[in-house]
């Protein structure tokens, strides 16, 4: 059952990569890079993004336990990097999907530096007693 279920999605890849080829043929070259561009980058915002989604949690546990920082780290340093280059290269299109991505990564390292990355331990007090003479 499981190599039916990974045939069957290497078969939609498969198909899905074959219509794109297809389109591909067809269409005015400026115009495949237009609207393939605008996909990427809507992909590429839902995946850096996408730590955010526990941001919720973090203000409620105080504490980024849940954010993976060597990626986020590695995400800002891709970002910035790419947004050179589209500054050197002149496209808008590069600077402003990397500004958003910058920006998103940005808002998630300050995070760690707001929050602490484990939990605060809960100490319990015990009850006191006062001893009288």
């Amino acid at each position: 059952a499981a190599k039916t279920k990974v045939w069957g999605q290497i078969g939609v890849a498969g198909a899905v990569v074959a219509g794109i080829l297809s389109y591909v043929q067809y269409e005015d070259p400026k115009l495949v890079e237009f609207r393939f561009g605008v996909i990427l980058t809507v992909i590429l915002l839902l995946l850096v993004g996408m730590p955010l989604l526990g941001l919720g949690e973090i203000l409620k546990k105080k504490c980024t336990e849940g954010l993976p920082f060597p990626i986020i780290f590695a995400g800002t340093l891709v970002s910035l990097s790419w947004l050179l280059y589209g500054i050197v290269l002149r496209n808008d299109f590069i600077v402003v999907q990397n500004l958003i991505a910058l920006a998103l990564c940005s808002v998630q390292l300050a995070l760690f530096a707001i929050f602490p990355s484990k939990p605060a331990s809960k100490v319990t007090q015990k009850p006191t007693t006062k001893k009288t003479n």
